[in-house]
């Protein structure tokens, strides 16, 4: 359903953006942050993620 409001440039970039991710990996390292952390992972399908974030940077 999400895939029919991309256009062809959001796919190409998205392409780039993920080929950049692959073995990416910093496991080992989280233990180093030191801040407040929020991921996002499913932004475009959550219709709750602006006030997720903007609740996030609020606080």
């Amino acid at each position: 359903m999400i895939a029919k409001t991309v256009t062809d440039d959001e796919l190409r970039r998205f392409i780039i953006i993920a080929n950049g991710a692959k073995n990416f990996n910093i496991t080992d390292r989280l233990k180093e942050i030191r801040c407040p952390v929020m991921t996002t992972g499913t932004f475009d399908t959550a219709p709750d993620y602006k006030k997720r974030v903007y609740d996030f940077f609020m606080e």
